[in-house]
């Protein structure tokens, strides 16, 4: 065999070991998210709801519709239909912002963060507790490399704009 067909079967072989770690982290991914599902519904809401109740309750500023689809990776349209709801129910009301008039805030109402801190409350005891089944090096290297996940992911993507 010469060196160019080891090569290939050597680069072969990794790219089959990375499929195999991208299944498994796919999968993990998915069940990730259904544990969420699984919590949201529980709480009588979906897990979109759920997310954005949280969102806004735990926020430490106003934020605009724009920036709650980035920080939940959700569409413009998905967000604006569920403020929307929100308002509806009395939950939340959208502002227009102090600094910028071309900029609405959404905010929760009171009768919002009454309905809202439970919710909050159930999903921080939920992460809590299966952050404490872990050991304090793994949930630490848990959270370091995710980052690096998310820091390769964009260098990726700026790379290729390039």
């Amino acid at each position: 065999m010469t060196n160019t067909a080891l090569e290939k079967g050597e680069k072969h072989h990794e790219n089959t070991d990375i499929h195999r770690l991208l299944s498994r982290y796919y999968e993990t991914w998915a069940g990730i998210n259904a544990a969420y599902d699984r919590i949201a519904a529980r709480c009588g809401v979906t897990s979109n709801v759920l997310y954005l109740l949280d969102t806004l309750y735990c926020a430490e500023a106003p934020m605009t519709q724009s920036e709650i689809g980035a920080r939940l990776g959700l569409p413009k349209q998905t967000v604006a239909s569920m403020v929307s709801t929100l308002e509806r129910r009395g939950y939340a009301v959208r502002e227009v912002a102090k600094d910028d008039h071309r900029r609405r805030h959404v905010l929760l109402t009171d009768e919002g963060r009454a309905y809202a801190k439970p919710l909050s409350e159930t999903v921080c005891a939920f992460e809590q507790a299966a952050f404490e089944r872990m050991e304090p090096d793994e949930r630490l290297a848990l959270v370091e490399t995710s980052e690096k996940l998310q820091k390769a992911l964009n260098t990726v993507l700026d790379s290729a704009q390039n």
